[in-house]
């Protein structure tokens, strides 16, 4: 009986071991961070900040990246109207790593925090 019950407890611990083996770890997320400009984006220059988030990860979907989070965070301090110029949003994303190596293979302004 206590051959048994020590068999049942050895078999049940390396199933549960050969379970936990075979689980795949994926990598955290990560935050990406775009400087907006005045108006030379490729998503165009949206009215407000829910606007921009979701013509943002409309781009990025149409591109295969699927944003997890994103958010707008704004500076007031802007001097310049030129195109280029930046707008003094700046776009938060979460992304998968996958997603990420495809968003900077963009080439677009795209930064990983």
């Amino acid at each position: 009986m206590k051959n048994l019950k020590l068999l049942y407890q050895i078999s049940m611990a390396v199933m549960l071991l050969s379970i936990a083996c075979t689980q795949e770890v994926l990598p955290d997320p990560s935050f990406y961070t775009y400087e907006q400009t005045q108006c030379s984006d490729p998503w165009g220059n949206p009215s407000s900040n829910s606007e921009l988030e979701t013509l943002v990860s409309d781009y990025l979907d149409a591109k295969s990246i699927s944003v997890i989070e994103s958010a707008v965070l704004v500076d007031e301090g802007v001097f310049c109207s030129a195109c280029t110029c930046p707008s003094g949003k700046t776009i938060f994303v979460k992304l998968s790593e996958e997603d990420g190596q495809k968003l900077l293979g963009l080439n677009e302004g795209w930064q990983e925090e």
